[in-house]
């Protein structure tokens, strides 16, 4: 017959702190499998926030991680019971939210179960905060004088400083514009 494998995760644990947009965290993890088989193929657990306790297409997923079988070895034998301590990144330029992290195994039904009602844990309650970076820009050219008459190229020069707490970190890839108006607002104009 089919094989009877369940796999079910507890404990879920977040191990970061503080929790930041744009920022490693770890968190670790239980997978169960409570059936009477050994897993006989990988699958993919899958780590969402959600801004309620329900799992649902509408929720942000973070990371998914592959298990599978090392050298023939069943990764989840009947009754057995791993731990996985793992990292991410969380994804950037999200305002502060208040929410819950769920972890969904098996979340592709690649490993055949004869139960996926328990495959998605407890919900956590975290809180994830915006980074604070504040691009300012100074030493901008004295836009009032230029004379854009066509027949000239114009060059502009210009610093873009980090007023925020946050560093300048790797995942931040401002860009600059010009953009040329006929007052001295940024708007979209008359109308």
């Amino acid at each position: 017959g089919p094989a009877d494998v369940n796999l079910r995760p507890t404990n879920l644990e977040i191990t970061t702190q503080n929790l930041s947009w744009g920022k490693d965290y770890t968190f670790n993890y239980t997978i169960q499998n409570l059936g009477l088989s050994d897993t006989t193929t990988q699958w993919i657990d899958s780590l969402y926030f959600s801004l309620d306790t329900t799992l649902d297409s509408s929720d942000l997923n973070l990371t998914n991680v592959s298990f599978g079988h090392f050298e023939d070895q069943p990764m989840l034998a009947s009754g057995q019971s791993n731990a996985f301590y793992l990292g991410s990144r969380l994804p950037d330029n999200y305002p502060t939210q208040d929410g819950y992290l769920i972890l969904k195994t098996n979340a592709e039904a690649d490993q055949i179960e004869t139960d996926y009602s328990d495959n998605i844990s407890a919900p956590i309650q975290v809180r994830i905060e915006a980074a604070d970076v504040n691009l300012r820009v100074s030493n901008s050219a004295n836009y009032k004088q230029l004379v854009l008459d066509g027949s000239q190229p114009v060059s502009l020069s210009f610093t873009t400083t980090n007023t925020g707490s946050d560093p300048s970190v790797d995942w931040l890839r401002p860009y600059d514009a010009v953009f040329w108006s006929t007052d001295d607002k940024f708007d979209f104009g008359p109308g």
